[in-house]
């Protein structure tokens, strides 16, 4: 009962606050803006499940992987200390396509992490993710396996 009466307020709160000392409810006539509206993304992150369109790597994901397995350099630490594992990293693609805000998620250790992160700084523009026809800021998050040969 409670929470029905705070509904039904906030009900009469909403309807009420759109109209002005000269409006009344009767008045249909009311002028309503015809220009299109603009999503307010601005600095708001968004994750790949939100997308209309995910962001893309030239190449795809086997361009990424590809660009990852040319570019990275088995630290000496880890090499010599026979270290494997899975670094997990996420960073995010923005508007532009440019890669920024890394985070390392999973590290093993011995420098992996830090090559990976140096690795993302090399990555070039991505096309970015897409939202109602805007490109937004997306996080992406990508698992890297060091293996030795």
């Amino acid at each position: 009962m409670r929470l029905t009466l705070i509904c039904l307020f906030l009900a009469a709160c909403y309807s009420l606050a759109g109209q002005t000392p000269q409006q009344s409810q009767s008045d249909s006539t009311a002028k309503v803006s015809e220009a299109p509206l603009e999503p307010v993304m601005g600095e708001n992150v968004f994750e790949m499940f939100d997308m209309e369109q995910e962001p893309e790597f030239p190449g795809g994901q086997d361009g990424l992987m590809q660009f990852i397995s040319q570019h990275l350099t088995y630290p000496d630490s880890a090499r010599q200390n026979n270290v494997e594992g899975l670094v997990l990293v996420s960073f995010v693609i923005d508007q532009e396509g440019k890669v920024g805000d890394t985070r390392i998620i999973r590290d093993i250790g011995y420098g992996c992490g830090e090559e990976i992160r140096r690795i993302l700084m090399l990555l070039p523009r991505w096309k970015p993710g897409i939202i109602d026809g805007y490109p937004v800021k997306v996080r992406y998050t990508l698992p890297v396996r060091f293996r030795l040969d």
